[in-house]
């Protein structure tokens, strides 16, 4: 049974998608689908494109059209018909995965000797996809799912020299019942009738058009207590005291060299160095971070002129305490946010979290065109200091965190402005859990945090950044501004050299370290606030990367 739906495009498959169809019933159905798209209009409006395209253009020069989805080559004859009748000079190319249906094409356009055909998968063979003029998708790209069209129309722009005429199906439910009704009277074939409903089930709306997601608003918040890391010392050395001389310099030398020269904490430096209990910092961190969160999210709902009713998805990533219900609950009542909000509270993924709550929301909003997110990050990693504990480890996690709160808010609304989310990737180390995260001991969190952290990244930064960018059809070059999560000193010196040796820098992320400090997976907001901030030129591509617990690296694509 074939169903419609108003919300969602169907992905019940096509017949003349399966490359096995030929023989009669083919040809009945090209000849059908034909004659609907002559009643539609469709080869007019695709004409008329091509018309607007080549209004001022030289006659004399030879221009190449390429038709994906080429069926039986009746698009591209009515090119050829139009191209004569009006003294163009056009080569045409049919291009099709089915080569039945290319065999079929080539004989109804024999009588035309500038029409040729390729067979092709568009999807696999991209880097075959052959150079053009115009590019023609008609009645083409309804026959993918939406995540690949995108990725499509990247690849055949690339191509077209002067322009893209896409021409295709609206989604309606009047059209759908209208053709089952007529189809019933003029098509005998079930097939036609078949592939005629799913494909308008398969169609577009028009606020589908533009499906692109936009990051609006970027909004930070600072707890109330601040310390410059000369005026952290003196409780160092306090804390210390019972210490040898040799261990109490080498962990002066760390703050001193960490890269931060100021932090913000939920706690006052005198209760991180005297509150021990677990249940005591965790609560402080309850109360206080859901202020952090009420007045980052106002914040940016003030910025963006939105109310909080506007927010139809709630994200809120946070890995240094721990409450239940989490703290998008107690913002929902607070801020008297919509009944019906979607919640997303995402708890373990440590630095990362910032962008993995923005890849989440681009999945929830690409999935719900017209519709609002929010992400907000909150970390207290002050409040995971074990005050037994003179590893390393808590050292220097202690010498450069720092407390903070940052909210994005996003968009799937066409008249919201903002950097576009052009892609968004994760990926996973194998068989490096045990590098960073947590581990819940008596007095609370304890952190994990293996120094050979940086190496890791370096080994496995070509893999993490170039085949992210070449999927999009880029290289390190074509981007103008990296936003880096500032992980700590060590982490953002192996990265500055690995970005320096390609012409890049990552001043930004050095400068927020140093005014912040490592807040966890807030971070990479400050510094996206501080591009999001500056005057950029329209079309500059920006490039996200942060690291977290798993091991694994986050990274989003923005166009600006």
């Amino acid at each position: 049974m074939i169903t419609f739906s108003n919300k969602h495009r169907s992905q019940q498959p096509e017949i003349m998608d399966n490359l096995d169809f030929q023989g009669p019933e083919m040809s009945d159905l090209l000849n059908d689908l034909k004659l609907v798209n002559k009643w539609l209009g469709g080869n007019i409006i695709t004409i008329d494109g091509i018309g607007k395209l080549l209004k001022d253009y030289p006659k004399s020069e030879k221009i190449t059209i390429v038709d994906f989805g080429c069926g039986d080559g009746e698009m591209l004859r009515k090119c050829a018909d139009f191209g004569a009748n009006n003294s163009f000079n056009f080569e045409c190319i049919g291009i099709d995965f089915n080569e039945n249906i290319l065999q079929f094409a080539k004989l109804k356009s024999s009588a035309y000797a500038n029409i040729k055909f390729q067979k092709l998968d568009v999807l696999s063979e991209e880097n075959l996809i052959p150079n053009c003029d115009i590019a023609l998708c008609t009645l083409f790209l309804h026959h993918f799912p939406s995540e690949k069209i995108e990725h499509l129309l990247k690849n055949v722009s690339k191509k077209a020299r002067i322009g893209l005429v896409i021409n295709d199906l609206q989604r309606s439910k009047w059209a759908f019942e209208l053709f089952k009704i007529a189809s019933a009277f003029f098509f005998k074939p079930k097939i036609a009738r078949h592939d005629g409903l799913v494909s308008v089930a398969r169609g577009f709306k028009k606020e589908e058009k533009n499906m692109s997601v936009k990051i609006t608003t970027v909004a930070k918040q600072l707890p109330k207590y601040s310390r410059e890391t000369k005026e952290i010392i003196p409780f160092v050395e306090q804390w210390m005291q019972n210490q040898e001389s040799r261990f109490k310099r080498k962990v002066i030398k760390i703050f001193e060299g960490a890269g931060v020269d100021k932090r913000y904490s939920i706690m006052d430096p005198l209760e991180v160095f005297t509150i021990t209990s677990f249940e005591a910092r965790n609560d402080i961190y309850i109360r206080e971070i859901t202020k952090l969160g009420r007045q980052c999210l106002e914040n940016a709902l003030e910025k963006a002129a939105w109310m909080p009713t506007d927010i139809d998805f709630i994200i809120t990533v946070s890995c240094t305490g721990i409450m239940i219900p989490s703290v998008d609950a107690y913002l929902i009542n607070e801020l008297k946010m919509r009944q019906d909000i979607v919640r997303l509270p995402v708890t373990e993924m440590g630095c990362a979290a910032g962008i993995s709550g923005i890849i989440y929301a681009n999945n929830f909003l690409k999935a719900n065109p017209g519709k609002r997110a929010a992400v907000i990050a909150l970390e207290a990693p002050t409040a995971t200091f074990q005050l037994e504990d003179f590893s390393m480890v808590n050292i220097v996690s202690a010498a450069i965190f720092g407390d903070g709160a940052a909210c994005v808010l996003m968009s799937s609304k066409e008249e919201d402005a903002g950097p576009e989310i052009v892609a968004d990737e994760m990926y996973h180390f194998y068989d490096a859990t045990n590098m960073m995260g947590f581990k819940l001991v008596n007095t609370g969190l304890q952190m994990i945090l293996d120094k050979s952290v940086p190496e890791k990244i370096a080994e496995h930064f070509p893999a993490i950044v170039h085949p992210f960018l070449e999927k999009n059809n880029l290289k390190i070059e074509d981007i103008d501004h990296l936003i880096f999560h500032p992980g700590g000193r060590k982490i953002v010196d192996t990265v500055e050299e690995l970005f320096g040796s390609l012409g890049k820098n990552i001043d930004d992320t050095k400068k927020v370290l140093r005014l912040y400090g490592n807040m966890s997976s807030a971070t990479v907001l400050y510094v996206l606030e501080r591009f999001m901030d500056k005057d950029l030129p329209a079309g500059d591509l920006g490039l996200m990367l942060s690291f977290g617990p798993g091991f694994s690296a986050q990274r989003i694509l923005l166009k600006f």
